[in-house]
């Protein structure tokens, strides 16, 4: 069965009209100069103290009934590697889901 071409073209029209409301009206203003870019670095404080990481298994840090509540499979799979990035060991525990569909969720220290 076939719609008729107004019954078809009118929602597209509408949407249409709202996406023109939307969009900004004129040019974008010039950035300020004396604000710094997003990209810009900016120097992290010092750490008020260090929190040692080295004896911390990252699958033991989610309890059995949060992996059960966030819907993963019990039994993370643990990997530790040399990481250039972060210039040291890191261990990475990651658990799979399956419902509503297949997701991975990843818990990563570095050492």
């Amino acid at each position: 069965m076939f719609r008729s071409a107004p019954a078809t073209l009118l929602p597209a029209v509408l949407l249409a009209a709202l996406l023109a409301a939307c969009a900004p009206s004129g040019p974008a203003p010039a950035p300020d100069p004396t604000t710094p870019s997003p990209t810009a670095l900016v120097p992290l404080p010092e750490r008020p103290f260090e929190i040692r990481v080295d004896d911390l298994d990252p699958c033991a840090l989610l309890t059995p009934d949060e992996i059960a509540d966030l819907g993963l499979e019990p039994g993370g799979n643990l990997d530790v590697r040399s990481s250039a990035l972060y210039r040291g060991v890191t261990a990475l525990c990651s658990w799979q889901g399956f419902e509503p569909r297949s997701f991975s969720v990843g818990v990563s220290l570095s050492v």
